[in-house]
This record gives structure tokens, sequence and C-alpha cells, in this order.
């Protein structure tokens, strides 16, 4: 479910000057297309003022997100990968912000299923984070965050049995 509603709202990008900037950019292409207003955006910013980093849930992966009742129009998910990492609040750098907009909580909590799954895979989040292009990110999406096979998986095994031997 999740890589069929992100595949028309992916977003590469190099940087973002601030981490407010980067949930901004992130949400952009669902409020573009009529799935959230603004307040949908001010909330997910305003909530990790007033409670800190929390979206942050993986080593530079963030998951931004707000109550239904604070804009959303109908259920959406965009992702943003950024080639120059931001930082949180709390030192937390992050690269891949996926933003969820739900109308429905039982929609909300199988979104989150969905990204639990895939970056619960062993090395999903670092493919994900190699990955180069909009095919490559929904190829990694598709399979559960497997991703067996594509041309961005040798890069991103290589940096991850280098990390593992250091």
């Amino acid at each position: 479910m999740l890589a069929e509603m992100i595949a028309n709202h992916i977003r590469i990008t190099e940087s973002a000057s601030t981490w407010r900037e980067a949930i901004r950019l992130a949400a952009l292409p669902l409020l573009e297309n009529g799935f959230i207003e603004e307040r949908y955006i001010a909330s997910m910013i305003e909530s990790v003022e007033q409670l800190g980093p929390y979206i942050v849930i993986a080593p530079g992966f963030a998951l931004p997100h707000a109550r239904a009742d604070c804009g959303v129009i109908r259920t959406g998910v965009s992702l943003l990968k950024l080639r120059r990492s931001i930082e949180f609040p709390d030192s937390k750098e992050v690269s891949l912000l996926v933003v969820l907009a739900a109308n429905d909580a039982g929609v909300h909590v199988d979104l989150i299923g969905d990204m639990t799954d895939i970056l619960t895979a062993e090395g999903a989040l670092e493919r994900l984070q190699a990955a180069n292009t909009k095919e490559e990110i929904l190829s990694c999406l598709k399979s559960g965050g497997e991703c067996d096979g594509d041309k961005f998986l040798t890069a991103a095994c290589s940096a991850e049995q280098t990390r593992r031997q250091v």
C-alpha cells in the first residue's frame, strides 16, 4: 500500500536550509495535490518545536505527521530525499523524510506498519539512503526494503559492510 501511495509524491533535492524547510519540502507534493492544507505543515513543525525530534525514528530517517484534524483532506504519503542531510533538534541528522497524512486512524496505523516493515529489513535504510532516483526508491519500497538486483544495491551493501568492519 505504501509504495503505491507514495509513487507520485517523491522528491529528491540537494539540501534544505533548516529542518523546518525540509518538512515543508517533504509535504509540498501533498499540499500541491490537495491531500493536505497548509495548516497540516505548520502543525507538523509545531509538534517538533514543542515535543522535540520524536519524528526521527531511525538514523537519518524522519516520519513527520500530525493529527487528521490538523488539515488532512485525504490520505496521502510523500517522501523527500536530501542528498545532504539536515540537522534536526538534538543534533539528529536526517536525509530521508516520509510525510504521513491519514484521515483515518486505521490507515495511519497500517501505513506506519508498512514503513516499520521496510525500515526493519536488514540494510533497507542504507539502501534507501543510497538510492539516487525515484525509481530506485520505489523499487526499495515495493520490495519491502529488499531492493535485490538494483544497481545501487552494491554501493549500499559495500558501505554497510565497511561500517560493520570499523
